[in-house]
């Protein structure tokens, strides 16, 4: 999947011929990534999930939609960054730090029971749960919080399906797809200041601008 499949791994190889092939980068991160992604999860928040390689890349098509916003570029400007980073050190990301990949790397290594790369997972496993459970704990925490009634826009209209805050907080991967196939353009991202962590940059409607179609249901299908 990942040389073969992976959309952010074919556009992170596109500038392997140039690169200076420096390793900036030495140990590999993804491990450490992984099991603190899944660890914060356990405990009510993902606080990492926006680090999926295909929500990554998926933030680009708002570029070519124009449905971005200056918010929405936050997230995005991970893959631009992991571009310069890339022409230093070749596939730094798919090899050092992609969370997914080491997913299909840690299922290869239970098949064919690779001892070394057992042990090291366990190393990993003990450091991302330490960094993880703690994160969860601290998000979901802050999800708890109530907002002052006289904050402006203190609930967010979120977009049809969402199924509460909390849960579209912490499950939302802010890949943007239900913004870019809006028709009525009703879906944006914007920056509000005194929202919880875990609320930050997620979609939501935006009513003063444009209307939501009842007859619709792209963001739900996407």
């Amino acid at each position: 999947f990942c040389r073969w499949m992976c959309p952010a791994g074919t556009l992170y190889a596109l500038p392997a011929r140039l690169t200076l092939k420096r390793r900036v980068l030495r140990q590999k991160v993804s491990g450490v990534l992984f099991w603190a992604i899944l660890s914060s999860s356990l405990m009510g928040v993902s606080m990492l999930a926006f680090l999926e390689p295909l929500a990554t890349f998926n933030r680009l098509v708002g570029l070519g939609a124009q449905t971005y916003t200056m918010a929405s570029l936050v997230p995005g400007l991970l893959v631009p960054l992991l571009m310069l980073l890339t022409l230093v050190q070749p596939l730094v990301w798919c090899t050092q730090i992609c969370p997914l990949g080491y997913l299909f790397d840690l299922a290869y290594a239970v098949r064919t029971r690779e001892e070394p790369t057992l042990k090291r997972v366990r190393r990993e496993l003990l450091v991302g749960a330490f960094l993880g459970v703690p994160l969860g704990i601290a998000a979901r925490h802050m999800l708890g919080k109530k907002m002052p009634e006289d904050a402006p826009h203190h609930v967010p209209v979120l977009p049809p399906g969402a199924d509460g805050v909390r849960r579209f907080a912490s499950l939302c991967t802010r890949c943007y797809a239900c913004v870019n196939a809006c028709p009525t353009r009703v879906l944006t991202v914007k920056f509000e200041m005194g929202r919880p962590l875990a609320q930050l940059l997620h979609p939501e409607l935006d009513t003063f601008r444009r209307h939501c179609d009842v007859e619709c249901s792209q963001c739900s299908q996407v």
